[in-house]
C-alpha cells in the first residue's frame, strides 16, 4: 500500500534561471528548443511542485513536474499560453520496482540511459541469451549511423569491440 496520501501544498511556476541552466547543463530540454510533444518552439519551461505528506513518517516530498510552454494566438488573435506535459525527472513510486532511471520527455537522453542502465543490470539471473545479445548486436548496427562518430570516437568504439573479440576468443 502506498503511503504517501496526505497531498500538501501545490505550486506553479515559470522555471528560475538556475533551474533552466542546470536542465541545459543535463542535455534536457531547454528554451528555444522544439516541443517533443507538439514540435512548437518552446517559449517557457513551467514547474509544477507538489508536496505530499507520508502518512507513517509524516516527511514532506517534494514532486516536480515540467511543462512546455508555447505563445500562441487564439481564435480573436490574443496571445495566449498553451503547456505540454513533459514529466519529471524521477518518478519514485515506478522506480521502487523497476529501478532503471525512468523519466518523462524532459530528459531527451532518456532512451540512450535506459539501455545503459538495463547493459549494466544483466547477469547470469536474467538469462541473457546468445539470441538476446545478437538482437542488441543488430540494433547496434543498424543504428550506428544516427550516432554523430569523429576520428576519435571511432577509435574508442575499435577498441571496446577488440576487447569484447579478445574475451570471446578466450
Amino acid at each position: 500500500m502506498n503511503s504517501t496520501a496526505q497531498k500538501g501544498k501545490k505550486t506553479y511556476r515559470k522555471a528560475t534561471p538556475e533551474e533552466e541552466k542546470i536542465l541545459e547543463e543535463e542535455g534536457m530540454i531547454k528554451k528555444g528548443m522544439q516541443c517533443p510533444r507538439c514540435d512548437r518552439v518552446i517559449d517557457y519551461i513551467r514547474v509544477d511542485e507538489i508536496e505530499s505528506i507520508d502518512d507513517k513518517t509524516g516527511e514532506i516530498k517534494k514532486h516536480l513536474y515540467y511543462y512546455a510552454g508555447h505563445k500562441v494566438k487564439n481564435e480573436k488573435g490574443q496571445t495566449t499560453v498553451i503547456y505540454h506535459y513533459l514529466g519529471s525527472l524521477a518518478y519514485d513510486y515506478v522506480e521502487r520496482f523497476n529501478r532503471l532511471g525512468l523519466k518523462g520527455l524532459i530528459d531527451l537522453k532518456r532512451e540512450n540511459k535506459y539501455l545503459i542502465q538495463l547493459l549494466n543490470k544483466l547477469s547470469s539471473e536474467n538469462k541473457f541469451t546468445v539470441k538476446d545479445f545478437e538482437i542488441m548486436l543488430d540494433s547496434i548496427y543498424n543504428n550506428i549511423d544516427k550516432v554523430a562518430i569523429d576520428e576519435d570516437d571511432k577509435e574508442i568504439i575499435i577498441e571496446k569491440l577488440q576487447k569484447i573479440l579478445k574475451k570471446l576468443k578466450s
